[in-house]
């Protein structure tokens, strides 16, 4: 169970996680906060810990946006971008995204 929570607790740190929706994030975090209280507890709690830990490891949708070239997005890239920051900030606060277009305005 330690491995699992450890295995974990370094997704916490990767690229998919920071990029995942609110909401996926929450619940990984729910999973492993679950996780290191079942260390104590009985078989059953701690084999549901590691399927909940397992389960929200492959519910993360965290991906980078390919842009050609960050101060001249596309019509396209921009709304990538928006698209991402706005699912992975938290309770759906949205945030306010400038961008130079193509002709440099």
């Amino acid at each position: 169970m330690k491995k699992e929570i450890a295995k974990a607790e370094a997704v916490q740190k990767k690229t998919i996680y920071k990029l995942s929706s609110s909401y996926r994030r929450d619940y990984l975090d729910y999973a492993l906060s679950n996780a290191q209280k079942a260390l104590s507890g009985n078989k059953g709690e701690v084999t549901f810990a590691k399927w909940l830990l397992a389960n929200s490891e492959t519910y993360l949708n965290g991906k980078k946006a390919p842009v050609t070239n960050i101060n001249k997005l596309s019509k396209a890239e921009y709304e990538r971008v928006r698209r991402i920051v706005s699912d992975v900030a938290p309770n759906g606060y949205m945030t306010t995204i400038y961008y130079k277009r193509a002709d440099g305005t």
